[in-house]
């Protein structure tokens, strides 16, 4: 309408009405290609880009819960690694493209995709065990195990309740045990060491039994000068002292 001036001029009619609609907003297609790849305590999932999203909504959940977690990224997001999962469990995941609440509305949620995480595999226990024994030592070694992340070493004296033990990195095989007891009885054993996710550590070899030697003597020669010097008393003390270093050792004088 055309507006008079209240004097010569008055109002014009109104024009005919227009009818004009305004867009119904779109809603934005589901994300397609979901995809994932399962690691010992992970998954990592991703899906194609969707034209006009403002984001993305990802939802995932253990199969035994109730309720998804969720996480939301930008537009230039079509990737993410959900971490410190179960070993052997099943998850669930899906994804929605996010609207601008305006000419765009979400998108309905991908389908949820199940993925179960690996269990994790035993180790084998350490093989070919063998040892070396001497006086007051006893030199351990056994062959290397794949994948293994170290290796824990147990051992004690037989007169003993508790182990010692030591751990090593995987690229030792091999152990000397020092300040043993000469002619005493000692177990040992080792296990290999998961890496606390894909690998669990292996059983513990069979404990085996080893005795280090019993200290030696060196053998008199009694037509040394040395005894040709000693009178019969000082032959009697030696004999005395010889006696009780036999008889520390455990060993029998006759």
């Amino acid at each position: 309408q055309a507006l008079g001036d209240g004097g010569d001029y008055t109002s014009s009619a109104y024009t005919t009405a227009r009818a004009v609609k305004i867009s119904e907003p779109v809603q934005l297609d589901a994300p397609v290609s979901p995809r994932e790849t399962a690691a010992e305590t992970s998954i990592s999932v991703a899906w194609d880009a969707v034209a006009n999203a403002s984001g993305y909504r990802l939802l995932w959940k253990n199969k035994a819960d109730s309720a998804y977690s969720r996480v939301v990224f930008d537009a230039t997001t079509t990737s993410y690694e959900l971490t410190g999962l179960d070993n052997g469990a099943t998850y669930y995941w899906k994804v929605q493209a996010l609207g601008d609440g305006g000419a765009f509305l979400s998108s309905a949620y991908t389908t949820a995709r199940t993925v179960k995480i690996s269990e994790p595999v035993q180790l084998d226990a350490p093989v070919s065990p063998r040892e070396t024994a001497a006086e007051t030592s006893i030199s351990v070694a056994w062959d290397a195990v794949a994948n293994a992340s170290g290796y824990r070493l147990l051992w004690k004296n037989k007169a003993d309740s508790a182990y010692s033990r030591v751990v090593f990195d995987a690229t030792t095989t091999s152990y000397e045990l020092t300040g043993l007891d000469n002619g005493a009885t000692y177990y040992w054993k080792v296990q290999a060491l998961g890496d606390g996710g894909a690998f669990l550590s292996s059983a513990y070899t069979t404990a085996r039994s080893v005795e280090t030697t019993s200290a030696s003597f060196a053998a008199f020669d009694l037509d040394s000068e040395l005894f040709d010097n000693l009178d019969e008393e000082d032959l009697d003390l030696l004999a005395l002292e010889v006696a009780g270093m036999l008889l520390a050792s455990g060993r029998r004088l006759f």
